[in-house]
């Protein structure tokens, strides 16, 4: 990792379905994986998926509680994992740079790489699916600090894109 980074990133988690958000101490990785970032989060907007999730009508969350919601997101990127900074469209990324990113993919079953379709990946790892416990931590967008997944599709925002607009949705959902 480049740079000092704080230990902690505060965060908005769900602790029970049905509950509000709960403001927590989560930890931010020491160590990122193989083409992975680690982002500081400018903003991150609310999907239907993030509501079903916080009302426990998307199944049994509970193994993964504390959760950080939020899949749509944009950051400036704050730490690399080695090979990362060369999977952005060139030149090269740099630390500051802001992005966007979807959910990593494996790049190898049919909905990768028959289909074209790595939102319909059988073996992606998903934002808001595991515990705000568990490496890498930050799995969701309400959090100051975010995990960019190694296989994670990710866009470069120009640097006249203000940051309040919300996050273009078809870089980060399904159809």
């Amino acid at each position: 990792m480049t740079g000092v980074l704080p230990a902690i990133s505060r965060a908005a988690a769900l602790t029970a379905p049905g509950r509000p958000l709960e403001l927590l101490d989560v930890e931010i990785p020491t160590v990122i994986e193989r083409d992975a970032l680690l982002v500081r989060m400018t903003s991150a907007t609310l999907c239907g998926t993030d509501v079903h999730v916080a009302d426990g009508a998307a199944g049994d969350i509970r193994d993964a509680l504390p959760l950080i919601l939020g899949h749509e997101m944009v950051g400036r990127i704050v730490a690399f994992g080695d090979g990362a900074a060369h999977r952005l469209a060139r030149p090269a990324s740099h630390r500051g740079d802001r992005i966007v990113w979807t959910h990593g993919m494996c790049g190898r079953c049919r909905a990768c790489v028959i289909d074209r379709e790595p939102s319909l990946c059988d073996n992606r790892r998903r934002y808001m699916s595991e515990s705000a416990r568990t490496y890498p931590f930050l799995n969701g967008g309400f959090s100051e600090y975010g995990y960019v997944y190694p296989t994670a599709g990710r866009v470069r925002v120009r640097t006249t894109c203000r940051t309040r607009w919300p996050p273009p949705r078809r870089a980060h959902c399904a159809r």
